[in-house]
């Protein structure tokens, strides 16, 4: 996101840290009144003039507080430890008052009061030219103040505020088409939502849909848009007359927070998605706290500016104090998460969105930093069709990076493809399915401190709190040993193995946290194996949440080029025996039994080439009487030509339908789906492909009991598609995509278990 300290007629301006408000989808929040909330200035700063906090703002590890005052405005500098004022001399041609800021298309946009011709919208280029890019008021004088501005769905949304004598507020949008003024300014509400009382538009947040907070004399409202019409969202004033404006907002913890002006004492609100709790008592306590006029994100702590015309007005935050209590996230149509990410040199990380749906859909999506600094987008993902972020040209190089993919929508997928050039010496990929959501316990089967292995474990918080971590590591021959760690709120941390059990050992995790992460285990290698190779890659796989006492995986083989392990965790207190059923390819021979007895807190590596002969595709259900974790890493020099390894955690259960969002049947790529029938009759599969275009088309494939089929993506969907597929089979089966690569030089290969979609 577009950073920048400005100076516009000798005035100092910021770019708002999150722009639109931030949107971190983790567990929700549940704040008993005042509890955590503590004041971080002195009441107006020390100056009794500075009445109102009106605008927060965030940049380069500072917050900066906008006040109003009878002399003039001032802002303010804060450091996480001491405020101090900063010079901003007047606003020039901004007017007195400066409402509102966005970034779109890159530029920042501020929106200004003016009560003579009407609210401004200017957009700034460079860092010095302004461009009015409204009609006065458009069009209308009445509309005084451009007092909320955000971006939804690739518009640029403001909404104004009225005189009570006035329609309405109304919200604006333009798709900034044209040259300025933008030429396609449209309403798209009825004036004031149909009711006069609804003076202003003086909130804006992207929770899902747009919403936006009104100011009402009979009790604020809010509404929320998804393009097309509009809903209220709350009962007026949230039950409370009083509360008359829902003057300022923040998505957080996985909730729409809403700060009200109330006379007797302002109010924060927290949205789930289905009801209202009231999250801070009135005022903070102090009456005279009036309004609460902005929020912002700063160093994981959540803060609200208020109006206070008494002592001068005050800044809280929440944080620091008694820690939430962690519960569980909220339950959305599709949330995605990915704690791993990086956009360093010699990496190149992607994003990929499936929609097996019929009609466009929404995805939100956030950016978070291991610094606690977040950035948000929102991306329309059209029917039938896959699409595809470039996340290095998004969020900047070198950026350490997780992310949080929400949507109202049902039929969405999302993965995360990879491809680097590990410390300048070894090319490979990984690919990963976003975790569905945060929890509080991680599972890994594999991983090893051995020569020629880097494993790393990444965690992404996307909560409130700080996360502190236990790291049960089961050592193979060993048993266990247990490290402790923290990650900082809506923040990413990454921790190297090594660090905690020393080199040259076989290991599995437990990992477990106070708070709601997510986990990943990135690995880089140098794989020397059975036969002394020198085969060069990477894997990643997101954790499992939980033991079981059946995995399957579909993708495996030992031809020539390809050595194959199996990895089986046991987190329990006495040792257990796990039952392998492998089966093989059609004509390759019958199945294979096998039993590994796994001593208690420890992990067994097993060799599938060693276990089933030279020569074979094959699948693997594994089974015991107790909960234990299966992953089944793969390494290969694929057609002598492209050497690396992929992973995968197994799948619980087989289902009747998988869904991926990579594919890619480009020049250097080769894409497989692995189909694996552990049932007794013939598996029917239609396998629905779905690209760039829009334009889906299906083909049919029979998978025969017991055995396992490998569907040539290349040949059967066509070259040079960027695809998603969707797997429907008539009897339940387990699906993989493999996939072989050289991208750019950097050779290697990944795979993942297709995402079960809920059923329609």
């Amino acid at each position: 996101m577009a950073r920048r300290f400005l100076v516009i007629a000798s005035a100092l301006l910021l770019a708002l840290g999150v722009l639109t408000p931030v949107m971190l989808v983790s567990g929700g929040v549940a704040m008993a009144d005042a509890t955590g909330w503590k004041q971080a200035n002195k009441d107006g700063f020390g100056v009794k003039a500075n009445n109102t906090a009106f605008l927060m703002l965030v940049y380069a590890d500072n917050l900066y507080a906008s006040t109003l005052n009878p002399e003039g405005p001032q802002l303010w500098q804060y450091d996480g430890t001491a405020w101090k004022n900063v010079d901003v001399g007047t606003f020039g041609a901004l007017g007195s008052v400066m409402a509102s800021m966005a970034i779109f298309n890159d530029q920042i946009f501020i929106g200004t009061y003016n009560a003579s011709t009407g609210c401004q919208v200017w957009r700034l280029s460079g860092t010095s030219t302004l461009t009015k890019v409204n009609e006065d008021g458009f069009g209308d004088a009445n509309n005084t103040g451009a007092t909320s501005m955000t971006v939804y769905n690739g518009k640029l949304y403001v909404g104004t505020t009225q005189p009570e004598y006035g329609t309405g507020g109304e919200v604006w949008c333009t798709s900034g088409e044209g040259d300025a003024p933008f030429s396609d300014w449209q309403q798209v509400n009825d004036d004031g939502f149909g009711n006069a009382a609804n003076t202003g538009a003086v909130s804006m947040a992207v929770y899902g849909n747009l919403c936006v907070g009104t100011r009402n004399k009979n009790g604020s409202q809010v509404w929320r848009y998804d393009g097309k019409s509009w809903a209220s969202a709350n009962l007026n004033g949230f039950g409370e007359k009083a509360n008359t404006g829902a003057t300022s907002m923040l998505v957080l913890g996985g909730g729409l927070f809403v700060g009200t002006e109330n006379s007797a004492g302002c109010q924060v609100w927290l949205f789930n998605g289905s009801t209202w709790t009231r999250e801070a008592s009135k005022g903070f306590d102090d009456k005279n706290n009036t309004g609460a006029m902005s929020m912002t994100l700063f160093k994981g702590d959540l803060y609200v500016g208020t109006r206070n015309q008494s002592t001068g007005c005050e800044v809280w935050k929440f944080g620091g104090g008694a820690p939430v209590p962690p519960t569980p996230p909220p339950v959305l149509p599709t949330s995605f998460y990915f704690a791993e990410g990086y956009t360093g040199q010699n990496f190149q990380e992607y994003l990929c969105i499936g929609n097996a749906g019929s009609s466009d859909a929404t995805a939100a999506v956030v950016y978070m930093f291991p610094d606690g600094n977040t950035q948000e987008a929102v991306y329309q993902v059209p029917a039938n069709s896959r699409f595809t972020v470039d996340v290095n040209a998004t969020v900047g190089p070198n950026k350490e990076v997780s992310i949080a993919v929400i949507s109202d929508a049902k039929n969405l997928v999302a993965e995360r493809p990879m491809y680097f050039n590990y410390n300048g010496v070894w090319t490979g990929g990984s690919d990963a399915v976003g975790a569905v959501a945060p929890s509080l316990k991680w599972y890994f089967a594999e991983g090893t401190t051995i020569a020629g292995f880097d494993e790393y474990i990444t965690v992404q918080n996307p909560g409130l709190n700080e996360a502190h971590l236990l790291f049960h590591y089961m050592i193979e021959g060993v048993g266990e040993a247990v490290f402790s760690e923290v990650v900082r709120p809506h923040s990413r941390a990454t921790f190297n193995a090594a660090n905690h059990v020393g080199t040259g050992e076989n290991i599995s995790l437990f990992l477990e946290s106070d708070q709601y992460v997510v986990a990943e285990r990135p690995m880089y290698f140098d794989y020397r194996g059975l036969r002394v190779n020198d085969w060069t890659g990477g894997h990643c796989v997101v954790g499992a949440t939980a033991p079981a006492k059946t995995w399957y995986l579909a993708e495996g083989t030992t031809r020539a080029g390809f050595e194959e392990w199996l990895c089986i965790q046991n987190p329990g207190d006495e040792e257990l025996a796990v039952d392998a059923d492998y089966m093989v390819g059609a004509g390759q021979g019958g199945p294979v039994h096998k039993t590994y007895k796994v001593p208690a807190k420890q992990r067994l590596t097993v060799s599938v080439n060693l276990e089933v002969g030279a020569e074979k595709d094959v699948s693997v259900k594994l089974s015991s009487g107790s909960a234990f974790l299966a992953e089944r890493p793969l390494y290969f020099d694929y057609h002598s030509a492209w050497t690396g390894g992929s992973d995968v955690i197994g799948a619980l259960a087989p289902a009747t339908d998988w869904f991926f969002a990579e594919g890619y049947t480009g020049n250097n790529f080769a894409e497989w789906l692995s189909v694996q029938n552990p049932g007794t009759a013939n598996a029917n599969l239609t396998v629905t492909y779905y690209p760039k275009s829009g334009k889906a088309f299906a083909r049919t494939w029979m998978v025969p009991p017991g055995t396992r089929t490998t569907i040539p993506v290349n040949q059967d969907a066509g070259p040079n598609l960027e695809i998603s597929a969707r797997i429907h089979s008539d009897q339940p089966v387990i699906c993989e995509r493999p996939m072989y690569f050289n991208f750019q030089g950097w050779t290697g290969g990944h795979d993942v278990v297709g995402y079960v979609p809920a059923r329609d």
